[in-house]
């Protein structure tokens, strides 16, 4: 074959034989022209050159006759690459067929060579045909391709053929020894049989008996029935019967736990698509497998999954926008973190339309507060798809907050620890005479049926070689058992075991537990002894480290908190500062470093006491934070900057201060907030005393103390350069406040002001954001015509100039204006637009605003059930965001349609809920006490009202109290309370939705208390604000009709229209209600006798319609009402009878 001119180093390339996903394999030739194999990395990324020197690493320790050797290491324009011999022949499965001698010496070559690599410590995990080449000139087969070989517990869920790997393997979960062999058996199977091997064992045909069974327990799923080198060893010698062959010296090393699920969690949790799952449990009870278990299960169903430990330190969000090929400049032009959020979760409902996805986020109790909500947002904004989205966790305030399904993992019983230890092991030999029964009694004991104790005990036996394995079985000394002392927590069991490792072993543990984040290779490298390959290979197979892959980079961690807490007990001062010193030196020189490196060199200047250098990584940290949203995070990190400006930078002193006090004002913690800006202010700085008494005027606003806030943003007025932004951005707030405290000619003196400065300097952000305070100065006036024309105007230049945010908002406000002036069709139309342009473009708050705007406008015309859908969405945006405002009207809107449909219990458990997040909110109160009342519950709804009262001149109050004393008769208290409440409506101009229920329900009260000229005043202008589609608008047509016909102004009662339109939208109560009065009035005008059987129909429909809401009190006046028709009934049945008599 020609050679290529192509060189790598001092290699001439004469074929390009393959390519994996991180190294390009060449057959290459010295100058002398000796052929060898050179494996290059694909890239000179970090990962890439790692992985080649790994391998290198591995084989250069192993010399053995079946397995392919190395030669030199090198790097070719900055990427690594290594030479092996070149191996002549093919895959072992493309020589052989069929069972014969020769085949029998090629096993027994292959565990020869998988034994030596095993003993070195070593686990392939990717043994495939491709993997085993046989030289026929030669009768020698041989391993190549040691890339992925890795270590018990390490997971690498890409990195295998899962074709031929172990379930362990592709689950990431006690790894050891028996997964290389079985991925030997499904090699064996294959070539036997002919067939593709399926995960299910089928005799083969024309083999001996002995390697049929034999085969079944390699290839089994339960790694414990898999035999051993040793054992399989010895079964091969038999059929090759040339190969004078002794069993080579093999190490059996202690296997990883197996795997009890709990009651068939895994089935239960896949059930759960569309919705979140929390399982909880204690430290070391499983959760994290469990994890790894339900991770394998999704991989066979066809999912795709999407896997992420939070103990990684690595950001969930990053994690996601990666998996889902989301564009950075997503996140980057987003204005709040749920807009972010928001484009997360449609990316994955997008994924969803064409896959099915898992998303498993292992011990979210670890997430930052930040990463929670984004935790919450997707569990809500999946709802109705096929997504799985599954997190572990400890018991914690934070996780139980969320509202999600919570499973509990309990502790291994009695039983579980026997199929445990069956599962890892098989049977244990206890010697002559002796059983194993109370093994799992005694693991139990000393455990709590904890799985991490017990896996720790385990090691703890075997290392005192109580358990070992001898004779192809594993044996343990039961009479020692009890003699063997175990410590009683975790942290003790394991400091041994770590006081017993090497010098270099112990010293990468003292790294990683400084540095308290994962870490990748190239770093550890720098710090650590040389031979780092084979230490982590070491440290991965004592289970105290472990490695991930984590979008195509590995990192290095710890294995869980409590071996890092051992390990830092054990690390000297002196050692911290150079532990310390050496990474920060490795990870500022280490080039394509993608992890988020600032937050780990905050950490270790600190310690070191460097706070300049500390300052500065602290400063990226903050801002980084602050770009995505995630203020608690931004907000430690300011906090820490402060710590340091006295020495660092403290020029820049009040400068943070303000940068903290506006984190702290955005997560609600007003009191820090306002502390920050006070010391701010006592610092220097016209510009800095400016902006903190900004930002205490708009706290100040938002607690309702509208004076402390006018000072505070009048000072900073002062202090602000009238011709500048920040002008308009001071004046803007105080011109809020004036007009939410009704001074409306000085709000639109400063808005007025506010406009023509935004229109001086071109800012047309600024400029819609005055235009729009300016049309809302018209909704206080009430001057909702003017109001409706500055809006337009406004949507018309938001649409000129794309100003989406102001186009949303100010669509929604000419809705809320159509609304007031009763033109429905307008209102509904601008809520729909607003809805539109919401979702666009991502804004979840003001979305849920409007969907509780037109919920409202829905309700207003009697289209109840069309207005509970749009409710309840704007509560599924509340659970997203967990947005308590949002809750609130969204429950008490969907309680008070409940109560208005019949569905009382319903319409509690709602008010309820409201009652939780505001003890005092007025609509709850009162729309609970109302539900009270209907039931015959007088004394609960009075006591509920008098119990929650915070203002007595709270109309509602008044309007429920008044209810109260109409159920009990007392007349002239229930008009003096209507009366009071009337005159404040008049005074107060409340919204629509009080003007409407305050005249609604003091019109049915004026009527029932015999007051028909002041009912009549009511519902007259009841019906002036109310669509004629509405419940209120039909009830108070038909009580003036009825009032008509009991004054003996019209001879009829006509209400069937509104009877049938109430029927007709669910409001059954008032239907019934309506009969009711109805009824009452033709008995009070004297009854005709051919109306005694329809009025004796209507009043038994209306008392089943009582019965079926449980509306006691109605059903008590229906039976006041019976006891009067009974003599009408009567003389009508005997008349009746004496006409048939008669007839006869």
């Amino acid at each position: 074959m020609a050679r290529s001119k192509q060189k790598i180093g001092k290699y001439s390339v004469v074929d390009k034989i393959t390519e994996s996903n991180y190294a390009q394999i060449y057959t290459v030739a010295d100058a002398q022209g000796n052929n060898f194999i050179l494996k290059l990395a694909k890239t000179g990324e970090s990962r890439d050159n790692e992985l080649i020197a790994r391998e290198y690493s591995i084989l250069s320790q192993i010399n053995h006759p079946n397995i392919v050797r190395v030669y030199d290491y090198d790097k070719h324009d900055g990427s690594a690459y290594f030479t092996l011999e070149y191996v002549p022949g093919k895959p072992v499965n493309e020589y052989f067929e069929g069972f014969s001698e020769d085949f029998a010496i090629v096993i027994l070559q292959i565990l020869s060579a998988i034994g030596a690599f095993h003993n070195m410590g070593f686990v392939h995990c990717d043994l495939k045909p491709d993997n085993i080449l046989f030289d026929a000139s030669q009768r020698q087969a041989k391993l190549i391709d040691f890339g992925f070989a890795a270590a018990p517990d390490q997971q690498m869920l890409a990195a295998g053929t899962i074709g031929y790997m172990a379930p362990e393997v592709v689950k990431g979960t006690a790894i050891n020894q028996r997964s290389d062999l079985y991925s030997l058996g499904v090699i064996i199977y294959e070539i036997l049989s002919g067939k593709k091997f399926k995960r299910s064992f089928a005799p083969i045909k024309g083999i001996p008996d002995e390697i049929n069974k034999l085969l079944s327990r390699l290839v089994s799923e339960e790694a414990a029935l898999r035999p051993t080198i040793p054992e399989l060893y010895q079964t091969f010698t038999k059929y090759a019967p040339s190969q004078k062959a002794e069993i080579p010296a093999y190490q059996v090393r202690l296997p990883g736990l197996a795997y009890i699920e709990p009651s068939d969690l895994i089935a239960r949790v896949c059930k759960a698509a569309g919705e979140a799952t929390i399982v909880i449990s204690e430290t070391g009870l499983g959760k994290t497998r469990f994890m790894q278990e339900l991770k394998f299960h999704c991989l066979t169903k066809g999912l795709e999954v999407i896997y992420h430990s939070a103990k990684e330190r690595t950001n969930i969000l990053d994690a996601l926008r990666k998996y889902l090929l989301m564009q950075q400049s997503k996140i980057a032009d987003a204005e709040d973190k749920f807009q972010i959020f928001e484009e997360i979760s449609q990316c994955i409902l997008e994924f969803t339309e064409t896959k099915n996805i898992a998303i498993l986020i292992d011990d979210i109790d670890v997430l930052s507060d930040y990463e929670l909500a984004l935790f919450r947002y997707i569990g809500y904004g999946i709802k109705g798809s096929s997504a799985l989205l599954i997190g572990t966790s400890t018991t914690t305030d934070a996780v139980i907050s969320l509202g999600f399904k919570n499973i509990s993992l309990n502790p291994l019983s009695n039983d579980d620890i026997t199929v445990l230890l069956d599962r890892t092991f098989g049977k244990i030999e206890a010697g002559a005479g002796k059983t194993t029964t109370g093994l799992a009694q005694w693991l139990l004991k000393q455990s709590g049926g904890n799985a991490l104790f017990i896996a720790e005990i385990l090691k703890t036996l075997y290392d005192k070689e109580l358990l070992y394995y001898k004779n192809n079985q594993w044996q343990i000394n039961m009479s020692e058992l009890d003699k063997t002392s175990i410590p009683r927590n975790l942290e003790d069991l394991i400091t041994p075991r770590i006081s017993q490792l090497p010098f270099s072993e112990l010293k990468l543990l003292k790294i990683l537990s400084i540095a308290n984040h994962p870490l990748p290779p190239a770093i550890l490298a720098f710090v650590a002894e040389r031979q780092f390959d084979a230490i982590l290979e070491r440290l991965k197979n004592s289970g105290l480290v472990r490695e991930d892959t984590i979008d195509g980079q590995r990192l290095i961690s710890i294995t869980n908190r409590i071996i890092a807490s051992s390990v830092e007990k054990k690390i000297s001062n002196a050692e911290k500062a150079n532990i310390c010193t050496d990474l920060i030196a490795s990870i500022e020189n280490t080039p394509h470093i993608d992890i988020e490196y600032a937050p780990i060199l905050v950490h270790l200047n600190d310690r070191l006491g460097n706070t300049e250098v500390a300052y500065k990584y602290a400063k990226i940290s903050a801002e980084t934070a602050e770009k995505i949203y995630d203020y608690n995070t931004a907000a430690s990190y300011y906090e820490k900057l402060i710590n340091y400006t006295e020495n660092v930078d403290p020029a820049n002193y009040a400068v943070l201060l303000i940068k903290l006090a506006s984190m702290k004002q955005i997560m609600g913690n007003t009191a820090a907030a306002i502390e920050h800006y006070r010391r701010a202010i006592a610092a220097d700085g016209v510009d800095v005393k400016a902006k903190a008494n900004v930002g205490l005027g708009k706290i100040y606003s938002t607690m309702g103390n509208y004076n402390e806030a006018i000072k505070h943003l009048r000072t900073a007025l002062h202090n602000t350069d009238e011709g500048s932004l920040e002008y308009i951005n001071t004046a803007n707030p105080l011109g809020y406040i004036y007009m939410n405290t009704s001074r409306l000619d000085d709000a639109l003196a400063i808005f007025s002001k506010s406009l023509s400065l935004a229109r001086r300097i071109e800012n047309r952000d600024m400029e819609a954001d005055t235009l729009y305070y300016l049309a809302s100065v018209e909704w206080h006036k009430g001057d909702f015509k003017q109001g409706i024309e500055k809006a337009e105007n406004l949507l018309r230049f938001c649409q000129r100039n794309k100003i989406l945010k102001h186009y949303a908002y100010c669509a929604s406000l000419l809705g809320s204006f159509y609304q007031q002036m009763k033109d429905a069709v307008m209102a509904k139309k601008y809520f729909k637009i607003a809805i539109e342009v919401f979702q666009e473009t991502k804004r979840v708050g003001g979305l849920a605003g409007a969907l509780c705007n037109l919920g409202l406008q829905l309700t207003i015309q009697g289209e109840l059930k069309e207005a509970l859908e749009f409710f309840e969405k704007s509560l599924d945006i509340a659970a997203k965001i967990d947005n308590k405002s949002i809750y609130m009207v969204s429950f008490t809107n969907i309680a008070i349609i409940n109560s208005a449909l019949g569905s009382y219990e319903n319409a509690i458990e709602h008010f309820d809920k409201v009652l939780q997040l505001s003890g005092g909110y007025v609509w709850a109160i009162y729309g609970k006490a109302m539900i009270f009342l209907k039931k015959g519950k007088i004394n609960e709804a009075r006591q509920l009202l008098d119990q929650h009262k915070k203002n007595k001149s709270e109309i509602l109050y008044k309007i429920g109290l008044a209810a109260v004393e109409a159920a009990q008769s007392n007349n002239s208290r229930t008009i003096e309370l209507l009366e009071e409440s009337l005159v404040t409506i008049s005074k107060q101009h409340p919204d629509i939705s009080i003007r409407v229920e305050s005249l609604f329900k003091a019109g049915i009260l004026f009527y029932e208390t015999g007051n028909t000229e002041r009912a009549t005043k009511s519902f007259a202008e009841l019906l002036e604000i109310t669509p004629e589609t509405s419940p209120e608008h039909n009830v108070a047509q038909a009580i003036i009709a009825i009032n008509d016909f009991a004054t003996s102004q019209t001879d009829s009662i006509s209400i069937a229209r509104q009877t049938s339109r109430l029927k007709e939208i669910g409001c059954l109560y008032d239907y019934a209600y309506l009969k009711r009065l109805q009824i009452e009035a033709r008995m009070n005008r004297g009854l005709k006798q051919e109306e005694v059987k329809t009025i004796v129909e209507e009043l038994s429909h209306a008392l089943e319609v009582f019965e079926s809401l449980g509306a006691e009190l109605e059903i008590a006046k229906l039976q006041k009402i019976q006891s009067r028709l009974f003599p009408f009934v009567v003389e009508d049945y005997s008349r009746r009878v004496i006409s048939e008599q008669y007839l006869q």
